[in-house]
């Protein structure tokens, strides 16, 4: 996860600050969860994506690894949840 984590954010820092770049990660639960490096790199990219013409979609099907950070949110799509504190975090990142 280290050296995934190092290598996108080199992709992403040395480029082209001016061209925009597209970063997708899916199943980020797994990733916030399994490692710091991917936490850190979460955050990087959510921090810094206007900075460094980013464009990130981050997907996953926990709405509270998101939610911490849920001001760094652009757009939400929300689906079918089951339990209750599922349904609260998705109410909470649509700012509801």
């Amino acid at each position: 996860m280290s050296l995934a984590a190092w290598t996108s954010l080199q992709l992403i820092y040395r480029g082209d600050p001016h061209e925009r770049k597209f970063f997708g990660l899916d199943e980020a639960q797994e990733v916030t969860e399994v490692s710091g490096a991917g936490r850190t790199l979460v955050h990087k990219l959510r921090t810094d994506s206007r900075k460094n013409n980013n464009a990130v979609f981050v997907v996953t099907q926990h709405a509270r690894v998101v939610l911490d950070d849920a001001n760094f949110v652009g757009a939400v799509f929300i689906g079918r949840t089951q339990s209750e504190d599922a349904q609260h975090a998705a109410l909470a990142l649509l700012g509801k």
